[in-house]
């Protein structure tokens, strides 16, 4: 007999969980033929930081690879670093090493893109507070990029503060004005020099016809091809008291001649260290921002005509302008018809490595494509972090930097590019500390730290402390009725979404115990110490460990003992009393180790990289997987891509909703310090896939699979009883409870509107459905096309 049950939704607060699915006790899992997920192992995606932050440095368009060349500037002190900015869908920065003696650090440097020879030509510049320099750089952009200073013809000129163009009819590079003294002497120059490319560069100085400009210095220079000469625009004279709104055109064909040209229309204006670029589809030049006389800082846009009379006009793009600044850079993205503006020195005298984009074709907006991250977490180890899915974020608390340990909180908002942001709680933080274990409390919307190592307890805490995550993130203290266990550090902690508790095991000193903190108590929460049954495992730290949510268990790899190292495996289930029991995987393991490992939802397994033995051996690189459905297996995984390299005491989060592994601290100064590991997630259909359903419950495949809204799930039972049929997503929240309560024997239908328990529709993507009764429980995947009901 197949009755329609009523769908209702249960009065449950929606559980917002942060790294695990939040599921009830489960002892079986049903794998439909369509439900097997295979695929290559991934591949590495490194997220490095992004340029320190910098003005007065030196950046060209690179056109036959489609990115921005940054070099040097000055920040606290002079910079000689290489940057790449990729300029494709998702802009990123990569450090560049190339291989040479690189240029000695340096300010006001100019750099021109010579596509002939595919490198950039770097002059000039000043390692404040000293001289200006003549040197001439080759970075060469071939398959292995290389610094090498060229030896030229000719004398050149001492400059800083100067502008270069490349003149591509005559393969050469222009430079106009400058300063050629150090800055406890002011001066600036009106002089022209010219670079020859081909062959032995040589220098030569030109001596145009007309009456040239004022002697200048932070000036700008674009080169015009449809009339081929060199525009110069604004500047400041000799001690920079002076801005200017003149602009000059340097013709460049037969015997160069200076003419000041006369725009119409009201001018921007006077400034200097601003960004200009040249727009060769509207045929005019673009300038942003710049200084005007004292602090009058500017971060307004305008254009000048060139073609016919030339005229300027203010630009009102859309959207929000970069704060106002001097001394950035700018570039023309050809592809995008674009403004590219990278740092500089801001109004309240703040150094940026912010990054925008101005589009100049159609109606022209601004758009941030990096926010400023001046503050960025220091190079750390044992921190810990979670995932905050709420906020599409992760949380980074404490570790030990250079400078010792620390207690602070960062969050990496999961945007194309994640960008830091430090977090500043209210309420008395914990102190610093490190080898602590931390998890989200998805109930109560908080990250929950526990036990570490610092100098106010160098034998272990056991205190607990709760950070709120929702509006101003806040610091409480939790004080636990209960005895608890002793202090330790190294430890680690999973949360057990099904009766709402911490699991706390391991740590140092070496301990086997097994501790509960019941988090849904009335009053405070408590402890317990559990005795589970079986043998168990060995006293460790420093092991890896997570709640088995299909199971209803915790599973436990490797670690550290007083006696050597470890990687075996165990459970300890928690359906009824506690009882461990080691598991036998098939395959060859991994080499023993200590480090942490995640669960991988979607395709059910435990899966980790790294790891270390000591401080003084190599450290592990390795990435491996423990399939979890019926017997366990251990393959080593073989992901493409660079992977980060000797860590210790790093962290692993899951980031479900992309599918992904992330890697995040643990090196040294320098390192790349955020990696993910990106997953498939493409469902691979096997025919006969395995299906371990229990007999006394049956959960039919969801039809249709995939759904475009309306789902039917057909639930058999063999006797009348209590059941639970909920669906959840990826990132662990229960989407919509749809039975909860007595159903009777025989088949039953249950039709899921794709809405979630507050009436919205819910999201495309891959869904948990849970059917589950008094002993058992089946789990089957949903692919949801869209919600259109």
């Amino acid at each position: 007999m197949c009755r329609h049950a009523s769908i209702r939704a249960s009065g449950i607060g929606l559980a917002l969980a942060c790294a695990a699915l939040a599921f009830h006790p489960g002892t079986a899992l049903s794998w439909g033929a369509s439900d097997v997920l295979l695929g290559p192992a991934g591949s590495w995606v490194a997220f490095p930081a992004p340029p320190s932050p910098r003005y007065v440095h030196a950046a060209c368009y690179d056109s036959q690879e489609d990115r921005m060349v940054v070099f040097g500037g000055y920040n606290t002190d002079n910079l000689n670093d290489t940057w790449l900015l990729s300029l494709s869908v998702s802009p990123h920065w990569t450090p560049l090493t190339p291989a040479g003696t690189p240029p000695s650090p340096r300010a006001n440097p100019t750099a021109i893109y010579d596509p002939v020879r595919d490198r950039v030509i770097m002059f000039g510049g000043a390692a404040l507070p000293g001289p200006p320099s003549s040197q001439v750089w080759e970075l060469s952009l071939g398959a292995t990029p290389t610094w090498t200073q060229l030896a030229t013809a000719g004398t050149g000129p001492l400059r800083r503060g100067h502008t270069a163009i490349y003149d591509p009819i005559r393969d050469r590079m222009i430079v106009f004005g400058g300063s050629d003294t150090p800055p406890s002497i002011a001066s600036a120059v009106n002089s022209v020099w010219a670079l020859s490319l081909s062959g032995t560069p040589t220098w030569t100085q030109l001596t145009p016809s007309g009456t040239p400009p004022s002697a200048r210095w932070l000036h700008t220079a674009i080169y015009d091809p449809v009339r081929d000469r060199m525009v110069v625009y604004g500047g400041a004279n000799a001690t920079g008291s002076t801005p200017f709104a003149d602009v000059w055109a340097l013709s460049l064909s037969g015997s160069p001649a200076w003419s000041q040209l006369t725009p119409s229309g009201t001018p921007p204006s006077a400034r200097h260290g601003h960004a200009a670029v040249y727009d060769p589809q509207a045929d005019r030049m673009v300038v942003f921002g710049g200084r005007g006389s004292g602090l009058a800082f500017f971060n307004d846009t305008w254009t000048l005509s060139l073609s016919g009379t030339p005229g300027w006009a203010s630009l009102t793009p859309l959207g929000t302008a970069p704060s106002m600044r001097q001394d950035h850079s700018g570039i023309f993205d050809p592809l995008r018809g674009r403004l590219v503006v990278f740092g500089g020195y801001d109004y309240v005298a703040t150094r940026r490595n912010d990054l925008w984009a101005l589009s100049l074709f159609g109606s022209p907006a601004w758009e941030c494509l990096m926010p400023d991250e001046s503050a960025r977490p220091a190079v750390r180890y044992g921190h810990t972090s979670i995932i905050d899915a709420p906020r599409n974020r992760m949380v980074v608390f404490g570790g030990t930097t250079q400078v010792g340990d620390v207690n602070d909180v960062w969050a990496a908002t999961f945007t194309a590019i994640p960008s830091w942001t430090q977090l500043a709680p209210t309420g008395t933080p914990p102190s610093a500390r490190l080898w602590h274990t931390a998890i989200c409390d998805p109930e109560r919307d908080r990250m929950l730290v526990f036990g570490g190592y610092g100098g106010a307890f160098p034998n272990g805490t056991n205190e607990v402390w709760a950070l709120s995550l929702s509006g101003t993130p806040a610091w409480t203290q939790l004080f636990p009725a209960g005895t608890p266990p002793p202090g330790r550090f190294s430890t680690r902690a999973t949360y057990d979404p099904v009766r709402d508790r911490v699991l706390v095991y391991g740590g140092l000193p070496y301990d086997g115990s097994v501790w509960a903190l019941w988090l849904s108590a009335i009053g405070a929460p408590f402890w317990t110490q559990l005795a589970p049954t079986g043998t168990p495992p060995s006293a460790r730290a420093d092991q890896g460990m997570f709640y088995d949510l299909v199971r209803d268990r915790m599973i436990v790899f490797g670690g550290g003992t007083a006696a050597g190292y470890l990687n075996d495996a165990w459970a300890l289930s928690l359906t009824g009393t506690p009882s461990w029991s080691q598991l036998t995987p098939m395959g060859s393991p991994p080499a023993a180790r200590r480090g942490p490992v995640i669960y991988d939802s979607l395709r059910d397994r435990l899966a980790f990289f790294g790891g270390w033995v000591n401080t003084q051996n190599p450290r592990f690189n390795d990435t491996w997987e423990l399939s979890l459905p019926g017997t366990p297996a251990w393959s080593h995984l073989t992901p493409s891509g660079t992977s980060p390299n000797n860590l210790t005491w790093h962290t692993l989060t899951y980031d479900p909703p992309r599918t992904r592994m992330l890697v995040y601290g643990g090196g040294q100064p320098n390192q790349i310090d955020l990696w993910a590991l990106q997953f498939p997630s493409a469902l691979v259909s096997v025919p006969g896939g395995i299906d371990t359903r229990p007999a006394s419950i049956e959960l039919a495949p969801p039809r249709p699979n995939p759904s475009d809204g309306r789902t039917t799930f057909d639930l058999t039972l063999p006797s009348s009883m209590h059941v639970s049929l909920a669906i959840y997503d990826l990132a662990g929240r229960m989407v919509r409870r749809l039975v909860d309560g007595p159903v009777e024997a025989g088949r039953t239908a249950v039709t899921w509107d794709g809405r979630d328990q507050h009436g919205q529709r819910a999201g495309a993507g891959i869904y948990i459905v849970r059917l589950a009764g008094p002993q058992t429980s089946v789990v089957r995947k949903l692919a949801l096309l869209q919600s259109r009901r």
